[in-house]
């Protein structure tokens, strides 16, 4: 499976669910249950979240998504990130 694009997705929420089924090789991806619950461990979080980083140009807190590692909740710390 290549990685998601930007492009084929209407906004973040949507991009960061394919690159979730991506590395957690996983379908469909819940947006309100654990990263962790879905399959993934710390090594899929450094991954995942390097990838985030540099797709967006930004620097995540990695300790905020251990806190709640929520897809919406991460859609949001990327948009607040990315807001102009």
């Amino acid at each position: 499976m290549s990685a998601p694009s930007f492009a084929d997705c209407p906004n973040t929420e949507v991009y960061l669910a394919a690159l979730w089924r991506r590395i957690l090789q996983r379908e469909p991806i819940e947006p309100e249950v654990s990263f962790f619950d879905l399959g993934g461990g710390s090594i899929h979080v450094v991954q995942m979240l390097a990838e985030v980083c540099a797709h967006y140009d930004i620097d995540l807190d990695y300790g905020r998504f251990f806190e709640q590692p929520i897809l919406t909740v991460l859609a949001r710390l990327v948009d607040e990130k990315i807001a102009p």
